[in-house]
């Protein structure tokens, strides 16, 4: 059984990380009590995509609290999402059963594009983030969050964590913070952070450095 989680749970914290990027970015802004609005003068929806959704709870969470000036695509290589959210398209939920690697959607396309642990996944994780890079209008946001191999608590195999555990973890020794910035900049993005968990100094330490917090494993 899946609770959509509460503000400060997982997708929660991360939906309201992406939200406060688009004020900073100037596509959102925010509003009493809490709330965010378009900007002044501006009709279109927010449009947001997040691939590999599974369930789409960043969806369902996002639609339930700002579909009027959000809407979320969800895609995902199954049809889970399709069986959860049924006929809710006029809701604003829409389900794509698509491959991330090749999505049926035009170039510069969304404003947002979220993929939440599934680089870890893949054997090319650089081919997503190219299609994701194609889809993605011009100044847009991509948001990724994997699993961080090279932290102690995963290392340590901790009983919490499934990471060294879950077969479907293709190439754990690239889904580091070197690995990621390398892509993304090598791919087009500008601006690029990457932080991990417990370690909010990570890009500070990489301007000041040069060097990554975080390396693969045996690098």
């Amino acid at each position: 059984t899946e609770v959509i989680p509460g503000k400060d749970q997982k997708h929660g914290g991360r939906m309201d990380f992406v939200l406060s990027q688009l004020v900073k970015n100037g596509v959102l802004e925010s509003a009493a009590e809490g709330g965010f609005r378009l900007p002044q003068g501006r009709i279109e929806k927010v449009s947001w995509l997040d691939v590999a959704a599974g369930t789409a709870p960043i969806a369902r969470l996002v639609n339930e609290q700002f579909s009027e000036i959000i809407n979320v695509t969800s895609t995902d290589i199954t049809d889970t999402g399709i069986k959860v959210l049924g006929d809710n398209e006029k809701e604003g939920l829409i389900f794509i059963k698509t491959d991330i690697f090749k999505m049926p959607f035009p170039e510069n396309h969304f404003e947002v594009i979220s993929a939440y642990d599934i680089m870890e996944h893949l054997t090319s994780p650089q081919g997503a983030i190219e299609e994701c890079f194609r889809a993605l209008r011009p100044g847009g946001l991509i948001h990724i969050v994997v699993p961080n191999p090279d932290t102690l608590f995963t290392r340590a195999n901790n009983p919490r964590t499934t990471y060294q555990r879950d077969p479907t973890h293709m190439m754990p020794p690239i889904v580091s913070t070197d690995y990621f910035r390398k892509v993304l900049s090598g791919t087009g993005f500008v601006g690029v952070e990457v932080s991990t968990r417990g370690h909010a100094e990570t890009g500070v330490h990489f301007r000041e450095s040069g060097e990554e917090l975080f390396k693969p494993e045996g690098g």
